[in-house]
């Protein structure tokens, strides 16, 4: 079912990627789907992640504001006519991250999901199998994939707070010499963030 989100009208390709960020890969923003076309996995989506935070991290409050970005992420490199991968980063803004594997792993080789310590962290999944973790914080990255086809679904919760004070200093500084943005409330968000 979720591959086929990525056809519905409500997704959408995503090109905001950071600059630096070296990947490559065929990205979908599916939550606008996915809400319509299975409300109760969403909210198990956005339910399951909050109650990790609270169990680990405790980082989310009763009345935090948060983004969830859903998306659906294809590795194919039959497609791509090259390696799948992603390097090393974090996911700016993103109070909790969970990567979901779709696929199943004979169906591609490499794809192993890393994450930062000593030693290297290094988790395997199986279809169906989450992994979650502070992804503003705890910098990860994935083995390239060099055959086959590998999907998942990755869900960030993002504080659009925390955006905000991690913006680049120049747009700050660019942003404070024009004052105040068409479009934008006193605190700097947009007002289309603030919408739920």
């Amino acid at each position: 079912m979720l591959n086929r989100l990525a056809a519905h009208a409500k997704s959408w390709e995503v090109k905001d990627r950071h600059e630096g960020l070296v990947f490559t890969h065929h990205v979908r923003r599916i939550e606008s789907a996915l809400s319509e076309v299975d409300p109760a996995l969403y909210q198990k989506l956005l339910l399951t992640a909050w109650s990790v935070d609270q169990h680990i991290w405790k980082n989310l409050g009763p009345f935090d504001y948060t983004l969830p970005q859903i998306e659906y992420i294809e590795y194919d490199v039959e497609k791509l006519g090259c390696e799948g991968k992603i390097a090393k980063h974090n996911d700016n803004g993103s109070m909790v991250s969970v990567v979901v594997l779709l696929s199943d792993p004979s169906d591609f080789h490499g794809g192993t999901n890393f994450f930062k310590g000593e030693p290297k962290r290094r988790v395997v999944l199986q279809p169906g199998d989450a992994v979650f973790f502070y992804g503003h914080q705890c910098e990860h990255w994935i083995s390239p994939v060099t055959s086959g086809r590998r999907a998942i679904l990755q869900m960030e919760l993002q504080s659009p707070l925390l955006l905000q004070s991690q913006q680049d200093p120049t747009e700050k500084s660019r942003e404070k010499g024009q004052g105040r943005k068409k479009g934008r409330s006193k605190s700097g968000r947009d007002r289309r963030q603030r919408r739920g």
